[in-house]
């Protein structure tokens, strides 16, 4: 479970592989409370296959990790899987506060061929802006509201299967001012870098991205890591190994582009999306 599974961090440095952003000395970075994860130290991802399915209004998430442990005796984990706080109509200068969206929507998680629980713990202060320099500080901690939490055990020596599935819906941000309306990219975001608690490296990882046949492909696009994903037809693709994962390997996908509308008194509507305008009216007959 190296991917949205766990991490510790030092300011700059990231120990292991994921399980929850821990900083040495301190309970919280910013606004987050954070989760330290137990035992994960003695466990390696040796395999990791993400499979991230973009629909219109959200993605359906299918992950399965094998985890072995490294040890010649039993080892106890408690892991997190981070769950993002889906921010929506959020201005700076106003005391608006964060809304939160289930992001780990029908949440399951297998280890083995045994069901597990995954207890969702949220970090209230979520629901308070930082300040622009606290937010700075917190760096890749932003937008991050807290883990599903689990717990495993593996005999010595031991690879097991572990399974993760969830929906996660895009957030919706649109601001109008007038009549005129900004309706931000619908993203989706996934934190590698929490797999980075985990012993060694991840061994070997596939991430894919479906694009369904209704969806133009073109407009979906890998905003961040740039340059791993390749084009394959409808999919986007990205195979690595040994990967040490760090805030910069952490997905944000493209689903659909700004769309911005103006609205004119002649009742013409000019609307700009990814970079194309188009107009509307009634200043005809049939």
């Amino acid at each position: 479970m190296k991917n949205a599974l766990f991490t510790l961090l030092i300011p700059s440095m990231l120990w292991a592989n994921g399980g929850g952003y821990f900083r040495p000395g301190l309970g919280s970075a910013g606004s987050i409370t954070l989760f330290e994860p137990k035992g994960t130290q003695h466990v390696q991802m040796v395999d990791e296959v993400l499979t991230i399915d973009v629909g219109p209004e959200s993605a359906e998430v299918s992950i399965d990790y094998r985890m072995k442990n490294l040890r010649d005796k039993k080892s106890k984990v408690e892991f997190g899987f981070p769950v993002e706080s889906l921010v929506s109509d959020y201005y700076p200068d106003a005391k608006t506060p964060f809304k939160k969206v289930n992001y780990c929507e029908n949440y399951k998680i297998s280890v083995g061929e045994k069901s597990i629980t995954g207890k969702l713990k949220w970090d209230d202060k979520v629901n308070k802006i930082p300040e622009p320099s606290v937010a700075d500080d917190m760096g890749g901690f932003v937008g991050l509201a807290g883990w599903m939490v689990s717990s495993a055990e593996f005999k010595a020596n031991e690879e097991k299967e572990v399974k993760i599935r969830f929906r996660s819906p895009y957030p919706l941000d649109m601001h109008s001012v007038s009549d005129d309306t900004n309706v931000e990219p619908k993203q989706f975001v996934y934190r590698l870098s929490s797999a980075a608690c985990w012993a060694g490296t991840i061994a070997k990882g596939k991430i894919t991205i479906n694009i369904p046949q209704y969806i133009d492909p073109r407009e979906v696009v890998v905003i961040k890591p740039v340059n791993r994903f390749k084009r394959k037809g409808n999919q986007l693709v990205w195979e690595f190994e040994n990967l040490e994962p760090t805030f910069a390997d952490d997905l944000i996908i493209q689903v659909e582009p700004e769309l911005f509308t103006i609205v004119r008194d002649d009742d013409r509507i000019y609307s700009e999306r990814g970079g194309k305008w188009e107009i509307q009216h009634s200043n005809y007959q049939v």
